[in-house]
């Protein structure tokens, strides 16, 4: 009974030593996936504090993101950059002379809001632009 429970205990021993050798004769990887290692590479740039944007040598685009867990990685999506420049969905504008009127539907409600023509924002701004095309090309179809 004794050498059983000895050999029971001793054949992990014996299984991870013989991992060790068959794993010593290979070469360690390239100093290139130093992102799956945890480390932020040199030749990343820093998009903004704790973010960084890095290309592998297989010419994959990278965000880096360094966490309390140590640095994220995620590939960079085209799509997302370019559904950023998209206006927020059923968003209305409605001129009352100086001033625009907004609408825009959300899980709680409409919100509504006024602002003067000088006083927009970028999203506010392209909002009213794209209500003025929208009104030119209804006026060219009549």
């Amino acid at each position: 009974m004794r050498s059983l429970i000895i050999a029971l205990l001793l054949a992990p021993v014996l299984a991870a030593g013989a991992d060790d050798k068959k794993t010593a004769g290979k070469s360690a990887a390239p100093a290139a996936s130093s992102a799956k290692t945890g480390a932020i590479p040199s030749d990343a740039t820093e998009i903004e504090p704790g973010l960084y944007r890095w290309t592998d040598p297989e010419g994959k685009t990278w965000i880096l993101r360094k966490s309390p867990f140590g640095v994220l990685k995620s590939e960079e999506k085209k799509e997302a950059a370019e559904a950023k420049d998209d206006l927020p969905q059923g968003l209305k504008v409605t001129e009352q002379g100086d001033e625009l009127r907004f609408e825009r539907p959300t899980p709680f409600g409409l919100v509504r809001w006024r602002k003067k023509k000088t006083d927009l924002n970028e999203t506010e701004q392209r909002a009213w632009q794209r209500e003025q095309q929208r009104k030119a090309a209804g006026r060219a179809k009549e």
